[in-house]
């Protein structure tokens, strides 16, 4: 009998590639890099966070920019990070709900690239 074992793809499936990508530039808020007097590490949307605890400051949520295909090879496990984008979306809105962060626009089309990943199983993230 021939084992071998398993070997984890590190791209992501085709059939969801589209899907994913529209949670990717959902996340990407496209703010600048720029000099500040504080960095505090925050996830992408987690502006709501930060705006509704410090509403007084100039809130800039920035990162290296990097693409999905070099973030998925970074990570090393494509399911992992769809889970993890899957999971922030949704945040997103829950969040709100319960008081921790402002409301934020969630366009149609996101929230239906959210519903077809959780209806194609990432949702090992979901709350």
């Amino acid at each position: 009998m021939d084992r071998q074992a398993a070997v984890p793809t590190r791209a992501l499936p085709d059939e969801i590639r589209a899907d994913v990508e529209t949670l990717w530039r959902y996340h990407d808020m496209r703010h600048e890099l720029r000099p500040c007097d504080v960095g505090i590490g925050l996830g992408s949307h987690d502006l709501g966070v930060a705006v509704m605890m410090w509403p007084e400051v100039d809130v800039v949520c920035a990162s290296n920019p990097l693409d999905l295909d070099d973030y998925v090879s970074s990570i090393g496990d494509p399911r992992r990070v769809v889970d993890m984008l899957v999971g922030d979306t949704q945040r997103i809105e829950v969040y709100a709900e319960r008081g921790f962060a402002v409301p934020q626009e969630m366009p149609d089309e996101v929230r239906t690239a959210f519903e077809r990943l959780v209806a194609a199983g990432y949702a090992s993230r979901l709350i």
